[in-house]
């Protein structure tokens, strides 16, 4: 008989606990159970599917707002991306790079030597081309008629030959000098113009860019303060414009949207579950406190 009293009196608070436990566990579970929507007779039933499932579209777009609006801001991403931190990994990046010859930077940039080399190739016919151009453009034939020409005089009224070179001789005789100097460049300018223009983009793929600034006089610390400058200018310029252009919201709706349910169930117990155990375990405490106020309730009534 005593232990029937026990049992009695423990038997509203075990059962109120079982129910708080099984009742919290049952919409925890109702949150991502069923999955789809089930049936009967036709007709869909209530509460089918769970309530994530069931508001996938409205959760994706919720998220997505409450990100791009609230977590992802511009002056967010621009904090970020103007960190010293970041600016310094950034900073020390370029400068590795930079510390990299010519010939290595361009053959990773063109994806393989033979690209590299027909790079070069190009370049060298271009820059050979554009040489022979301003060589042509410089008129050569009215430079040898003003220059040499006045040497010519100079040196012929100093001796004899001044009696017989006359003004117009002597333009003539330029003149012609200058012809021959125009032909010679544009029928062999090449052969002597091209060979030297490969060895100076020899010795230009062996250097490094950062060795060619140390030559224009400008120190390592000044080139390095000069890429964080840089990178902070292109940042402020170009966060209000990448933030207007990528639509944060739109890509966290689709790819929540894009996910199965069953991912996405994972992902959200992945992260709450503790959480999500909390309140299982406090319906079972709740159900425990109530069946012992109502057997108090009960004891002194």
């Amino acid at each position: 008989m005593h232990d029937y009293t026990i049992l009695k009196y423990l038997a509203g608070p075990v059962i109120g606990a079982i129910i708080g436990y099984f009742t919290n566990y049952l919409a925890v579970k109702m949150l991502f159970r069923p999955r789809r929507a089930k049936y009967l007779f036709g007709r869909q039933l209530p509460f089918t599917p769970g309530a994530i499932p069931k508001g996938k579209d409205r959760l994706a777009k919720a998220a997505g707002e409450i990100v791009a609006n609230n977590l992802v801001t511009e002056a967010d991403l621009s904090d970020r991306l103007l960190s010293p931190a970041l600016t310094d990994a950034v900073t020390d990046k370029i400068m590795e790079t930079m510390d990299t010859d010519l010939q290595t930077s361009l053959v990773a940039l063109t994806k393989s030597p033979e690209n590299y080399l027909a790079l070069k190739e190009k370049a060298a016919d271009g820059l050979t081309g554009q040489i022979i151009s301003a060589v042509a453009d410089m008129g050569v034939e009215a430079i040898l008629t003003d220059k040499v020409g006045d040497a010519i005089r100079t040196w012929a009224m100093s001796s004899m030959l001044g009696m017989f070179l006359s003004d117009k001789k002597i333009d003539a005789i330029t003149e012609q000098m200058g012809e021959k100097v125009r032909e010679f460049i544009d029928d062999h300018g090449r052969e002597y113009i091209r060979p030297a223009v490969e060895k100076k983009l020899d010795q230009l793929e062996i250097a490094t860019p950062t060795a060619l600034l140390e030559q224009a006089e400008v120190d390592r610390p000044a080139l390095r303060e000069m890429i964080a400058d840089l990178y902070r200018r292109l940042v402020k310029a170009g966060v209000a414009s990448i933030t207007g252009k990528i639509d944060i919201a739109g890509i966290i709706e689709d790819k929540i949207n894009g996910m199965q349910v069953e991912d996405l169930e994972v992902m959200v117990l992945k992260v709450m579950k503790k959480e999500l155990d909390t309140i299982v375990n406090l319906g079972a405490l709740i159900g425990l406190i109530l069946g012992l106020v109502n057997l108090l309730i009960n004891y002194f009534l």
